[in-house]
């Protein structure tokens, strides 16, 4: 008796952990998409700095709007960061991977 549950009780085990494993490679493909497109936007933001302040007369509002934004690209980048940390120590990640990024970039 004791043979055959050991079969199935490695089967659900085997399937939680594969279940686990799918949920975390989808978080984080979704925090790595969502990483990529911040740097995307901090490196073009990064360029029209470099443009102005390279300018016969910068435009101080200009660049201290565009410094605003790049310092809230590099926060949203460690928001998502953090919350993918955090859903690795979770035994089940509670929430799709989604709604991680959409928390992570949300708060600006």
């Amino acid at each position: 008796m004791v043979e055959t549950r050991k079969p199935r009780l490695r089967a659900e085990v085997g399937a939680e952990r594969e279940e686990r494993f799918s949920a975390w490679t989808d978080v984080v493909r979704a925090s790595v998409e969502a990483v990529e497109r911040l740097a995307d936007e901090a490196r073009e933001k990064e360029r029209m700095l470099r443009g102005l302040l390279r300018g016969p007369a910068p435009d101080a509002a200009a660049i201290g709007a565009l410094v605003i934004e790049l310092d809230a690209c590099c926060k949203k980048i460690e928001r998502i960061q953090r919350t993918t940390r955090a859903s690795f120590r979770r035994t089940r990640p509670s929430s799709p991977p989604v709604s991680l990024v959409e928390r992570s970039t949300a708060a600006s």
